[in-house]
């Protein structure tokens, strides 16, 4: 390894505890996100041209400044597949795959289930539920036009926007009709939280942050989902690691209950299944 990458896999030890990943993988992330597929310990950065130069070093300026490397490569895999990320989507996490085990295992490949997914992102999740259940078809709702043009990238990535529709809303304002299943991983993190540099900066706060309690995106879905459902629909909510009890108990108010809740890697709740308590909808 020449001095030039020594030095940064120095100035980079930090960051790369944020990205569960050593400093000289996450540079061969780099590298490979911008076609150079030589291991950084037998690269001399002098063979690099000048416009490789130029992207590495930008790159390793914005890794040391804690952007997240998915972010700089604008690319996440998300349930064994690639999708676009940018500054104005939420980053796919790994958290989220709960909420496609959970929704899985109310449908099969057989069904044709209308879906709606609410605050869609990047649209990773609808996007993999239609991948998953090909006879199924969605809208994708987002409240932020930029992030609706990278879920649309990544459905015409992936070949499934003869099945999905795109619809500027806030949450379900703009909304008709009725689904069997509505998915949602909307903002649950209490105002105020201290988060990691590479989540703060990065992702976008809409995303993120719902009130002093962390619960106001889910009093206003609970409000405004019973005209959406069917007396079948299942919905299917992503929640935050402590919320496993409280967003239950709103459900409960506004006529829902809580059918199963989907555990994620780490063995906490985070996907939970709820049904209206009223089938006259």
């Amino acid at each position: 390894m020449d001095d030039y990458f020594k030095s940064w896999i120095v100035k980079l030890e930090t960051v790369a505890k944020t990205e569960n990943a050593s400093p000289a993988r996450l540079i061969n992330w780099l590298l490979k996100g911008h076609g150079i597929e030589t291991d950084v310990r037998l690269l001399d950065a002098k063979t690099l041209t000048r416009n490789q130069q130029t992207q590495i070093e930008s790159g390793l300026v914005r890794l040391q400044a804690c952007e997240p490397i998915s972010k700089i490569l604008e690319a996440q895999e998300f349930y064994g597949r690639i999708f676009k990320t940018t500054h104005d989507t939420l980053d796919p996490r790994m958290d989220s795959e709960a909420l496609i085990e959970a929704t899985l295992s109310y449908f099969t490949k057989d069904d044709a289930p209308r879906l709606l997914d609410l605050g869609t992102g990047t649209g990773c999740l609808l996007i993999t539920l239609l991948l998953e259940l090909p006879h199924a078809v969605g809208i994708a709702v987002d409240i932020c036009p930029k992030a609706l043009s990278i879920a649309k990238e990544n459905a015409e990535h992936h070949g499934v926007t003869d099945r999905m529709q795109f619809c500027l809303s806030d949450w379900c304002s703009n909304v008709t009709g009725t689904f069997d299943g509505i998915i949602s991983n909307p903002p649950y993190i209490t105002d105020g939280y201290p988060l990691d540099p590479s989540v703060a900066l990065y992702d976008p706060a809409q995303a993120l942050f719902a009130g002093k309690d962390g619960l106001d995106a889910y009093r206003i879905l609970f409000n405004q989902l019973p005209p959406l459902c069917n007396p079948t629909t299942k919905i299917i909510f992503e929640i935050g690691f402590d919320q496993a009890k409280s967003v239950p108990a709103l459900g409960v108010e506004k006529g829902f209950h809580l059918v199963h809740s989907k555990p994620d890697a780490n063995g906490i709740s985070r996907a939970l299944i709820f049904e209206k308590l009223d089938s006259n909808v």
